[in-house]
């Protein structure tokens, strides 16, 4: 009897031997045997049958736009073990500092479905666009809850997964008009003032006169 090997028959994946057969020179099966199951061994092909989930990459960005919504796409891999079927569940949520959903992004959660044979799926977050200058802003998408119809599985890499809604707007400073002027009098002093305007109150901005 030869070493136990996995294999999936369309039943999950199962123990078996080659039996009374003879093997080539890289130790596979080849002539004068037949497979014969080893239920009591199906255990072993756990590790043979196993599945990681993890996003394609630990971050991701989107610029913001100025008006409407956008639509920001992650994509989840499969890897290892796909003739089963997997699942795993997604939600999004708010960081410190950072991106608030319902102002500038849509919450979301859900679950991925990974039939036999697929090896990667995406999530769709919706992005709101507005015209204030402010910092880039991010804010978290995360995987668990995953399961497997056969075999083990297990999320890998960075997770949560952040995503950095990039600024695109600017503030501008002006002189509220081009020109003015002031009476000058004939003795002592006076004062003119001249008003100058910001776009925004975003935060703190400088500028220099002289």
């Amino acid at each position: 009897m030869g070493a136990i090997v996995c294999h999936d028959c369309g039943s999950g994946c199962q123990a078996y031997t080659w039996t009374d057969g003879l093997f080539n020179s890289s130790g596979n099966p080849c002539d004068g045997g037949y497979w014969h199951r080893k239920s009591s061994h199906d255990s072993c092909c756990s590790s043979n049958c196993s599945t990681t989930l993890s996003f394609a990459s630990g971050t991701s960005s989107i610029t913001e736009g100025n008006s409407g919504t956008s639509v920001h796409t992650i994509t989840v891999n499969r890897a290892g073990y796909t003739s089963g079927t997997a699942t795993v569940d997604y939600f999004t949520n708010n960081i410190t500092d950072g991106a608030a959903a319902g102002s500038d992004y849509t919450a979301a959660s859900g679950t991925l479905s990974f039939g036999p044979g697929v090896t990667s799926q995406t999530i769709s977050i919706t992005i709101t666009g507005d015209t204030l200058n402010e910092d880039n802003e991010g804010f978290n998408v995360s995987l668990s809850n995953e399961s497997q119809t056969v075999g083990s599985i297990s999320i890998t890499g960075t997770n949560p997964h952040v995503v950095t809604i990039t600024n695109d707007d600017t503030s501008s400073i002006s002189f509220a008009a081009a020109s003015s002027s002031v009476a000058e009098g004939n003795s002592g002093t006076s004062v003119h003032t001249v008003t100058v305007n910001r776009s925004d109150t975003n935060g703190t901005a400088t500028v220099d006169y002289a």
